[in-house]
């Protein structure tokens, strides 16, 4: 592994995310944590969906990735322990990608070897493992967890994004 970085760069945040500075009397989610297996094949799992990596924690046993907004650690999962697999839909927790391009997404993860269970995030119907749906999608991390991929920056009611350099709040209301 690489050395421990003493100091993390900042990276820029991708134009699409949300800015605090933007809504100053609202809580915000900047820091996601996830026990793996094998932290450098999430790593590379998560590289696809257009995380940055930050550096190595020190010991080497846990990993900071950014989107510019949003801090996820990957952290080593203790030799011997194993965690209980889930089906999709009785999980305990997934979370979602608002990417740039779901087919470009996709291609990405499918050379990356991801195992794809469902077309639509919220219809959750039965996908094809040989091409890209034409909306949004599910599919497992090398961890087993689920996590949602889409290009509609509607998908989750109240999501604010940051399109040509405005905030704006998302969602049907």
């Amino acid at each position: 592994m690489a050395p421990v970085l003493q100091a993390y760069h900042q990276a820029e945040p991708h134009p699409a995310c949300y800015t605090r500075h933007l809504v100053s009397s609202m809580s915000c989610l900047r820091h996601v944590a996830l026990r793996c297996e094998d932290i450098e094949k999430s790593r590379q799992f998560y590289e696809r969906l257009g995380m940055d990596f930050v550096g190595y924690r020190q010991g080497n046993n846990s990993m900071d990735l950014t989107d510019g907004t949003l801090n996820m650690t990957l952290i080593q999962q203790p030799d011997g322990s194993t965690r209980p697999t889930l089906e999709e839909g009785s999980e305990y927790v997934h979370f979602g990608f608002i990417v740039e391009d779901a087919k470009e997404s996709w291609n990405a993860l499918k050379e990356f070897g991801a195992k794809f269970l469902c077309d639509d995030v919220k219809e959750r119907r039965k996908i094809c493992q040989e091409e890209p749906p034409p909306g949004s999608y599910k599919v497992e991390d090398p961890d087993g967890n689920i996590v949602d991929i889409t290009d509609d920056s509607w998908e989750w009611p109240g999501v604010i994004l940051q399109q040509n350099g405005r905030a704006s709040r998302r969602g049907r209301v």
